[in-house]
């Protein structure tokens, strides 16, 4: 329960509702994609996955590493995506 004694000032308060609608449209669009039933069990370069959910490898790498700052995803040394 949040009390005026530990709620958060207005304008961080403001900026969680902000990103947190931020993170619920990557999550709806990486799922219409298909993007976690194409990644399957092993790390996928962002050229074969975009191919496997048929969409451009340029927009798909900016929604993985959007999803990798809330830790749906994580992205490898050598640029691959996995869950």
């Amino acid at each position: 329960m949040t009390t005026a004694h530990t709620a958060p000032p207005p304008s961080m308060r403001l900026r969680e509702l902000a990103f947190g609608a931020a993170c619920a449209a990557a999550l709806r669009a990486a799922a219409r994609l298909g993007v976690a039933d194409a990644l399957g069990d092993t790390p996928m370069a962002v050229e074969d996955l975009a191919a496997a959910v048929k969409t451009e490898p340029k927009p798909l790498r900016r929604l993985l590493r959007a999803l990798t700052c809330y830790g749906v995803f994580t992205e490898q040394p050598d640029g691959a995506f996995a869950h």
